[in-house]
């Protein structure tokens, strides 16, 4: 078959994945998997205040896969029952994986759990004495305990029926948590930080959108139904691709993209995605821009969009220029506008000799700041500016107007 994302996610339903009937393991254990479900996990999972399902509850004449495509789609949450490691729940498994469910792990022998499934929360338990009843309350646990974590699902997959669609817009209000929009063909929307960047995660939008910006985006409808303003509908999300090149523990080579004093070193991964080296973690000696180092992914956190890294050690350091000599604080210079953001509200102006630095608008004059929002200044104009701070160690020179 093939799948396509044909339901949405109904608040509430839990999806069990499991084995039917009763099964020997491997190691001699013999389980009645249909008396399983209904006296341990249908109960926890009602107790947990949601409605528990299974494919061969779902009625219909559809084959059994169509009816656990439909289960994993509908699901808020998803059990899955992985002791024995049936092929068939591990490929469900990957089938929810793909759609990014929050997903919950039962098994009776943790160390049998595949690598790959690590950073799912799992639960333990044993099918001796009290062990099925603690199952049942570290289930109900659990389940309430997601309901609660931040939404991982994939919500930009379109839905059957042409939902998602490409219009530009205009910003007309912005808030801290959303951006209000109107589009082309009259029709208002909401913007939310998750429809912005793959790659981060907007903590205020006010920072990045201003009234009377333009967008160029898309309608879609995410999982619960909802029609929402993207500006990543038409991209591909590489987590899918991190999450399977760079499994935790996984060392790699790469450059540090950018050195903050007092966060951390952020390192290029892949797919344009960077890691972050605490500073906690860093040597003395500081790192640039530039620099090149050996390190390892210690944790991926897609909904927050966070890659943490270990540093193993430094490959090595790009050298400082000597015409960083001539930049100092408080210097005066005449110099040229290379580029203008006025939607992320900086400049870049080249310096004599030929640095360049950074004027954001918070440090231009009341004048200048005028002109620069109204569209006034432009490319190669001249503007007089004093070097506020030089930092050769960051490649970083920062600009004020005079």
């Amino acid at each position: 078959m093939i799948f396509r994302r044909d339901h949405r996610s109904q608040k509430g339903q839990c999806f069990v994945l499991m084995p039917y009937a009763t099964k020997t393991l491997d190691d001699g254990q013999v389980i009645d998997w249909d008396e399983h479900y209904k006296q341990v996990l249908e109960p926890a999972i009602s107790a947990a205040e949601m409605t528990p399902r299974r494919a061969d509850f779902i009625f219909g004449v559809q084959p059994l896969i169509d009816r656990v495509w439909q289960g994993i789609q509908e699901a808020e949450v998803i059990v899955a029952e992985i002791t024995g490691l049936s092929p068939n729940v591990m490929y469900e498994i990957g089938l929810a994986h793909v759609i990014g469910k929050r997903l919950l792990l039962l098994t009776t022998d943790m160390s049998a759990l595949p690598v790959d499934l690590a950073r799912y929360v799992a639960v333990e338990y044993s099918r001796e004495g009290i062990g099925l009843l603690k199952l049942s309350r570290d289930l109900e646990a659990n389940l309430r305990a997601a309901r609660t974590a931040p939404l991982q699902e994939a919500m930009i997959i379109p839905l059957v029926g042409g939902e998602v669609e490409a219009v530009p817009a205009v910003v007309e209000f912005v808030a801290e948590t959303y951006v209000t929009v109107h589009a082309a063909n009259n029709r208002m929307g909401f913007l939310h930080p998750a429809y912005v960047s793959h790659t981060r995660v907007i903590k205020d939008m006010r920072k990045h959108f201003r009234l009377g910006q333009s967008l160029n985006g898309a309608f879609i409808v995410d999982v619960d139904g909802e029609s929402q303003y993207s500006l990543i509908a038409n991209q591909e999300s590489p987590w899918p691709k991190i999450l399977a090149d760079y499994p935790e523990e996984t060392t790699f080579i790469g450059i540090v993209e950018a050195y903050k004093e007092n966060i951390g070193a952020f390192v290029s991964l892949a797919h344009g995605v960077n890691g972050l080296v605490p500073r906690s973690q860093l040597p003395a000696v500081s790192l640039k821009r530039g620099d090149q180092v050996e390190a390892t992914v210690q944790r991926i956190d897609q909904a927050e969009r966070q890659v943490s890294l270990r540093l193993e050690r430094i490959v090595s350091q790009v050298e400082v220029d000597g015409d960083w000599a001539e930049y100092k604080a408080g210097t005066e210079y005449t110099g040229t506008i290379t580029r203008l953001v006025q939607d992320r509200g900086f400049a870049l102006i080249k310096l004599p000799p030929g640095r360049v630095g950074l004027l954001n608008v918070n440090r231009m004059s009341m004048e200048f700041r005028e002109m620069f929002t109204s569209g006034q200044v432009k490319t190669g104009d001249k503007v007089n500016v004093e070097i506020v701070d030089a930092n050769a160690a960051r490649g970083r020179i920062i600009l004020k107007t005079t």
